[in-house]
């Protein structure tokens, strides 16, 4: 090959590669900074709020498109806020006397107590005109209710007496088709195990529901008139489900062959397309390292990022995407970024049925989780030398070991009943994060 051709091929291979970078835009400034891990998203009509942890606790940060990223509130909430009648409502937090579980209320700049739970509260989301909180609880503001409460801008209340505070508990909450659907880890003697629908009078179970590795629903996602439900899972009452599946109202069916690599995440609609992040490494067959795209028929790549996505969110029209990440198509990147990319895709495709595991990134499970006496860290991927810290409520550092074996098992019999923080470092770079429930 000449110099001239060599050359020109060299520069062609750089333009794509540099297009493939270019998909995605950095959004950091101000408080966003490389330390931080981005567990989840929240909009209202004029700012995106990510709730962060950082090695030390954890903050939310606010953004909008003109300013840089600034704090919303003292620091102290634990994992997730929402915009409830003009007022901000976050889920456990740290204030003077120790650490608050239940919600949270921002009045005046400061986080204050509003509804205290008997265990930590995991989710919490606006539906049609009420504030719906989940977690493992019993009760909220002492009234009972079992990992899912309802509160109407005056009173708490109840659904149903059904139990979700078994297992890790209730995650998430959506409506479709008129009806509330609640997902999470719970897992109960009626047979409601991890999903459950509250239809005005009652609570319907799925039978088996998700069954299969941990056992999970963590997101729900509407797309073009189906419900889709994302987690850890390989059936959806009975039908193939591999980490996603999609329910009509009668049926579930497999989303063009499923996710392979480990839990989903985030789901969000943008564009006509569902967008789907988590801890995944092929999606239909293809590629998709942690992120991909779902058109009704195939799957797609838009990026190669080297850690879990956690978050997804349309803000004035524009998608989002954070979590733990460091690189996108080998271009460092802050821990929040904007899609630019208009339609552009690396592959596409699906699978009819079957998957098989093309990919094997890294991903830590804890079982059992919540829990007892001791629990284990099971690590999948590409193993080096990593160190697990565990942080209590206070973001103090609690437990500290090295390890460089597939599991590690840690006696929990020390630490107190409550929810603490995970964090494993590779070279004193965080690779992965999350949440230990200790009974």
């Amino acid at each position: 090959m000449s110099i001239k051709k060599t050359a020109f091929v060299f520069l062609l291979l750089i333009s794509q590669f540099c297009a493939k970078a270019q998909n995605w835009q950095s959004i950091g400034g101000g408080y966003m900074d490389s330390t931080m891990w981005i567990i989840g998203f929240s909009v209202d009509s004029n700012n995106l709020i990510a709730a962060s942890q950082v090695l030390t606790y954890p903050r939310f940060l606010v953004y909008n498109s003109d300013t840089l990223w600034d704090t919303l509130g003292n620091k102290g909430p634990t994992i997730q806020t929402v915009k409830y009648r003009n007022e901000y409502y976050a889920i456990d937090f740290h204030n003077l006397s120790g650490f608050y579980r239940g919600v949270c209320k921002l009045v005046n700049g400061t986080w204050q107590p509003f509804a205290e739970t008997t265990t930590s509260c995991i989710g919490i989301t606006v539906i049609d005109t009420n504030l719906y909180v989940l977690g493992r609880f019993d009760s909220i503001a002492g009234i009972a209710a079992h990992g899912v409460a309802r509160y109407d801008g005056t009173n708490w209340n109840a659904i149903g007496n059904a139990n979700w505070s078994t297992g890790s508990g209730a995650y998430c909450a959506t409506k479709y088709q008129g009806d509330l659907y609640v997902g999470g880890g719970f897992h109960s003697p009626n047979s409601y195990n991890c999903l459950a629908k509250w239809d005005g009078i009652q609570w319907q179970n799925f039978g088996a529901a998700f069954t299969g590795f941990l056992d999970g629903v963590n997101c729900f996602a509407e797309y073009n008139g189906y419900l889709y439900v994302g987690g850890y899972f390989t059936t959806a009452s009975g039908s193939p489900g591999n980490m996603i599946a999609r329910w009509d109202g009668s049926t579930w069916t497999q989303v063009g062959g499923g996710i392979t690599g480990g839990q989903v995440l985030s789901m969000k609609v943008y564009n006509n397309e569902l967008w789907v992040g988590g801890q995944i490494s092929t999606a239909g067959g293809i590629s998709t390292p942690y992120l991909a795209k779902y058109d009704g028929m195939d799957w797609c790549n838009v990026g190669n990022f080297d850690n879990s996505i956690t978050a997804i969110e349309v803000f004035n029209g524009e998608l989002y995407i954070g979590g733990g990440f460091w690189t996108v198509d080998g271009d460092s990147v802050s821990k929040v970024l904007k899609w630019i990319g208009g339609n552009n895709t690396n592959q596409c495709g699906h699978l009819n049925t079957g998957i098989s595991e093309t990919e094997n990134l890294f991903s830590v499970h804890v079982f059992p989780n919540p829990a007892t006496t001791s629990t284990t860290f099971q690590v999948t991927g590409n193993i080096e030398p990593y160190e697990l810290v565990i942080f209590d409520p206070l973001g103090r550092e609690i437990y500290r070991r090295k390890n460089n074996t597939t599991t590690l098992e840690v006696e929990t019999t020390e630490f107190a009943a409550g929810l603490y923080f995970y964090t494993v470092l590779e070279s004193d770079r965080i690779r992965i994060s999350g949440k230990l429930i200790v009974e």
